[in-house]
């Protein structure tokens, strides 16, 4: 046993069992993220036999013009420094090198969303009008064919939310009063899958109203026997506008529960496990540009648009099940690892 394993199996029982939980489901990911330069050259193959495909050279060249772009992707977590502290139970990554091609790569999409959730909740806790607001979480699916593409379905989606913050512009200077006039500002996240109906793009979103605002919610059994939640003027919108009914709401009772829900609404914004390969490839090019995420209203300008990824950050949930991967080489024992340190801590 190398003094690496010892260091591992020197750690508490319930981080043991938290790094060994779900490793294979994590595992699919970043195998997904290491075969990636596969797939661009497999399809820049295809153009250049002059195949009919749905995005231009141009396109391809604009999605992957950064210097050393899969050099980066491949050697993401292959350098990572960790601390235990002992007292308070915990681990924490203390530094490492990222790649930051969140849209491609599992661990930096969810260190991103972590970081946004701390720095959202410390902005909240600061701001007496934030604190004081109701929160709901708000998920909004675009009514789609199978046979549109994904530059049809996402650009309805597109004019969607910007219908939804015209809304809450036109609300607060007493212009319009429909579902959305009562909210005062929030985040969004555009979700994009694929199944066997086609593109499935979800617009997420976590909006703030005055405390005692008049949100009616009611509780509707879907088809899986689950309880959601809707809103009759909600329901409306979505009929006269997209000629839809789907969607689903929920208010958030505590801070807690929001720490959460921004967790979910951030984490992916595309999902991982639910793209092929050629489909990833082809949605990383096409949004280019796309903002998959973004702030308005009263969160507009908090700084959540964009976030610092050095700095310890504590290991949790996916994230640390994830990291780990790279880190003790439970899986995944053919990626380069230059050096990977544990740091015992007494305090």
């Amino acid at each position: 046993m190398s003094d690496y394993s010892k260091k591992i199996k020197d750690l508490p029982e319930d981080i043991k069992i938290n790094i060994k939980k779900v490793l294979t489901r994590y595992y699919d990911g970043h195998e997904a993220k290491h075969i990636f330069k596969r797939s661009f050259d497999r399809q820049i193959g295809y153009l250049s036999e002059g195949k009919n495909m749905p995005f231009t050279i141009e396109e391809v060249n604009k999605a992957f013009k950064a210097k050393n772009f899969f050099k980066d992707l491949n050697d993401c977590g292959s350098w990572l420094n960790f601390r235990y502290y002992k007292n308070q139970k915990q681990i924490k990554l203390h530094t490492g090198n990222f790649c930051k091609r969140d849209k491609l790569c599992v661990a930096c999409a969810v260190r991103r969303a972590y970081k946004q959730q701390i720095k959202f909740m410390s902005i909240l806790e600061t701001n007496k009008d934030l604190l004081e607001q109701d929160w709901y979480y708000i998920v909004l699916p675009i009514k789609h064919t199978k046979s549109e593409s994904y530059d049809i379905v996402m650009n309805r989606v597109i004019s969607m939310r910007k219908k939804i913050t015209q809304s809450m512009r036109d609300g607060r200077k007493g212009k319009s009063n429909n579902f959305w006039s009562s909210f005062a500002g929030g985040m969004y996240s555009q979700e994009v899958t694929h199944n066997d109906n086609g593109w499935n793009v979800h617009l997420n979103l976590i909006v703030n109203a005055p405390k005692g605002a008049k949100i009616a919610l009611k509780s509707v059994n879907n088809r899986r026997g689950q309880v959601s939640y809707q809103n009759e003027d909600l329901r409306l919108f979505m009929m006269k506008n997209y000629d839809s009914q789907m969607h689903n709401i929920s208010k958030i009772e505590d801070n807690a529960k929001l720490r959460d829900e921004i967790v979910e609404v951030l984490k992916y914004s595309l999902k991982f496990s639910s793209l092929t390969q050629q489909e990833l490839f082809y949605v990383f090019v096409k949004s280019v540009g796309v903002r998959l995420f973004g702030t308005f209203g009263n969160l507009w300008g908090k700084g959540l648009d964009s976030v610092e990824l050095e700095g310890d950050l504590i290991l949790d949930k996916e994230f640390e099940e994830l990291i780990f991967i790279r880190a003790f080489g439970e899986l995944g024992q053919e990626y380069k690892l230059y050096q990977r340190k544990l740091i015992r801590e007494e305090d």
